[in-house]
């Protein structure tokens, strides 16, 4: 999963070894909405695991949108029950 302001990319994968395939792009609408449609595609693809990308600056640095993908994984993991993992950009 990749966090954007507007959009949400997804791409689903059988295991951790296996290759992510596209899933599409949730466009945002607002916090409960978007996490109504997100727990309904963990729900109906049986998820048992979030990949979040987390964007770092070019020096490996926490910036702005990096804060905002971490607030937005508490708030997944607090609704959702799935155990989560980072995957930086790089």
């Amino acid at each position: 999963m990749d966090y954007g302001r507007a959009r949400i990319g997804l791409a689903i994968a059988e295991s951790l070894q296996g290759i992510a395939q596209p899933l599409g792009t949730l466009e945002r609408i607002n916090r409960n909405e978007d996490m109504r449609r997100l727990r309904e595609l963990v729900r109906d693809n049986s998820v048992k695991l979030i990949l979040l990308g987390l964007p770092l600056r070019l020096d490996g640095t926490h910036g702005e949108m990096a804060e905002e993908t971490q607030r937005f994984a508490e708030r997944m993991r607090k609704q959702m029950a799935l155990p989560s993992k980072w995957r930086t950009n790089g």
